[in-house]
C-alpha cells in the first residue's frame, strides 16, 4: 500500500515529506484547461455509493487551495457515509467531530453536496464508517496535488 502511495507522489512530482523541489516540472504549466490552479471555478466531482458496496470512482484528484465541490450520491437502499479523516481544509467544520475531517452521512437514495478547499498536498483515504464494523471494506483514495 505504501509503495503505491509513494509511486503516486512521484508520478505527480510531490515530495511525500513536504519538501519543495525547485527542479520539479509542473506538468500543467503549459496547459490552459480546467487543471489550472489559477482557475476560480470549483472542481466538480460526483462520487456514487453503489449497490456493490463501493465508491465510484474510488480515486479522486483535487488541487491545493482550489475549491472542490463533491456531490455524493448513495444509490443503495441502506445508509452509508463518506469520511476522510485528518484532511486540512478551509471553511466551515464539515463534521461534529473535527474540522480536519470530512464526514457526510447519507440514507439510502440520498444525495449530498460538500465543498472544501484542501490546504496541503497529500494522499488521503476515504471510507464508509457504516461498513467498517461489518467486515466490508468500502475505501478509496483522494489525491491532493
Amino acid at each position: 500500500m505504501m509503495e503505491h502511495i509513494f509511486r503516486e507522489f512521484a508520478n505527480r512530482g510531490i515530495d511525500p515529506f513536504g519538501r519543495e523541489d525547485p527542479d520539479a516540472e509542473d506538468e500543467w504549466a503549459d496547459d490552459d484547461d480546467a487543471y489550472s490552479s489559477s482557475s476560480t471555478d470549483p472542481i466538480e466531482i460526483t462520487v456514487l455509493i453503489t449497490d456493490a458496496l463501493g465508491f465510484e470512482p474510488n480515486e479522486i484528484e483535487v488541487e491545493v487551495d482550489r475549491l472542490a465541490r463533491l456531490t455524493i450520491d448513495n444509490e443503495g437502499p441502506g445508509p452509508h457515509d463518506f469520511t476522510i479523516d485528518a484532511i486540512w481544509v478551509v471553511g466551515e467544520p464539515l463534521s461534529e467531530r473535527d474540522d480536519l475531517d470530512i464526514h457526510v452521512e447519507l440514507d439510502g437514495g440520498d444525495t449530498r453536496v460538500v465543498e472544501f478547499s484542501p490546504q496541503k498536498a497529500d494522499i488521503y483515504s476515504f471510507h464508509c464508517t457504516v461498513c467498517d464494523g461489518n467486515d466490508i471494506e468500502m475505501t478509496g483514495t483522494l489525491i491532493v496535488s
